[in-house]
């Protein structure tokens, strides 16, 4: 199976310097999310763990954008892989945007939230606009550490 660079989905959004450093093993995903989330920053965070390389763009503390090269949470290729793209775009017709951002954010961070073991860096993303539509990340933590699936 090929492995699948983060840099096509990171388009645009190149990051800046390192703000924050770490290991998940001794800073866990949710502190590191909820850290980001209270402090309302700005940033991309880039996790590597079990071999998946992770991505999530921080606007005023909420998550704006994610993405990874980790099998299973790329959503087009599962689709593919089950032979459902047909069936898929009609359901996307149906299903707002919105709300599939929001399954799509969350089957990555329940990915990043089982790692016990890895790497983070947080990228200075510099100023950005209000996400409006950006998922409330403390909620969004919530939701996973309630239901994963």
């Amino acid at each position: 199976m090929r492995r699948i660079s983060l840099a096509a989905d990171l388009g645009q959004r190149r990051p800046g310097r390192v703000k924050l450093s770490g290991d998940l093993a001794t800073f866990p995903a949710t502190d590191v999310m909820q850290l980001i989330a209270s402090t309302r920053r700005n940033g991309l965070l880039v996790i590597s763990a079990s071999g998946c390389v992770r991505g999530i763009l921080f606007v005023e503390g909420t998550i704006a954008w994610a993405t990874s090269n980790c099998p299973g949470e790329r959503t087009n290729e599962v689709l593919c892989r089950l032979d459902l793209a047909d069936r898929a775009a009609s359901l996307l017709r149906r299903m707002e945007r919105a709300d599939l951002f929001r399954r799509h954010v969350k089957k990555i961070v329940a990915g990043l939230v089982a790692e016990e073991q890895g790497t983070f860096l947080l990228f200075d993303s510099g100023h950005l606009p209000s996400p409006g539509t950006g998922l409330d990340t403390q909620r969004l933590l919530f939701s996973v550490l309630a239901s994963p699936n």
